[in-house]
């Protein structure tokens, strides 16, 4: 659950790899080397091995790690428009599109005022009585929603390799531009699409099935780039409400997505109530 409890693990695991292979002590014939490797958060904990446990991880390669983050060296605006530029690499136009798009969604949920549940279902994809409860307001149904296509498009960002039209991302780039659609139609399909579930013939978007586990559960959590659903989201969501505070907004300026700023004061509340 902490940073500290897993490098303490790792260490244990290594040391009792290397027991079990009679491995010598480092600089006889007998030594077996320790290497550790990690993309994301795991790349974080493979810098931080060799950092903080030098005398047991001979080597480190940590892809991908987010140190800057951590150490509140990133403008939070930096990583949705690193999403957005390879949005554009893998289809230009997209964010122009993506930003249309959801700025038209939007006026459109503003517009149905105390409707926008039966908006939600009609016109967006969501699966009827799968809206949260905590969910009272049209302004915060927006935000949730927003907040879902973000971090879906983050995790399209991921697998982006290489940016060519074989991706998930390219794919959800040419559905935004389909010029034959609305823009609720467009973000309908992107919806069911990214979480609809393993099912081909999804007809809907279950906003339920985005909740981390634990009482108060949000889809806006502690990582605003996506804390993960269930158990796996409910820890990740502890993590990044203590040693592990991303700092990560939207910004209209700087990408395709609506803007909505992060603060320190957002957080706080919410890992107040979590």
């Amino acid at each position: 659950m902490t940073p500290s409890q897993a490098l303490s693990d790792a260490v244990l695991l290594a040391q009792s790899f290397q027991r079990a292979h009679d491995c010598g002590p480092r600089g006889t014939p007998t030594y077996c080397p320790v290497i550790a490797v990690g993309g994301s958060y795991p790349g974080f904990l493979s810098f931080a091995m060799r950092l903080v446990h030098p005398a047991v991880v001979d080597a480190a390669y940590a892809a991908s790690a987010p140190v800057l983050f951590y150490a509140q060296q990133v403008q939070q605006e930096a990583y949705y428009k690193r999403v957005t530029e390879s949005a554009e690499r893998s289809l230009p136009g997209c964010g122009g599109e993506v930003s249309k798009s959801l700025g038209e969604v939007a006026e459109a949920i503003a517009a149905a005022g105390s409707g926008f549940a039966k908006f939600a279902e009609a016109e967006l994809g969501v699966c009827p009585d799968s809206m949260p409860s905590y969910i009272a307001s049209a302004a915060l149904f927006a935000d949730e929603l927003f907040m879902a296509a973000g971090y879906a498009f983050a995790g399209l960002n991921m697998g982006n390799y290489p940016p060519d039209n074989s991706t998930a991302l390219h794919a959800a780039c040419q559905g935004f531009a389909d010029s034959e659609a609305t823009s609720e139609e467009k973000f309908a399909a992107f919806a069911v699409a990214q979480f609809g579930g393993d099912d081909d013939n999804a007809a809907c978007f279950d906003m339920s099935s985005q909740l981390p586990a634990g009482p108060f559960a949000t889809i806006s959590s502690g990582d605003w780039s996506g804390v993960g659903t269930g158990d796996d989201g409910a820890m990740w969501d502890f993590q990044t409400c203590s040693l592990l505070v991303e700092a990560i907004g939207f910004d209209e300026a700087e990408s395709m997505f609506l803007e909505r700023r992060w603060t320190k004061e957002w957080l706080y509340d919410h890992c107040q109530e979590r």
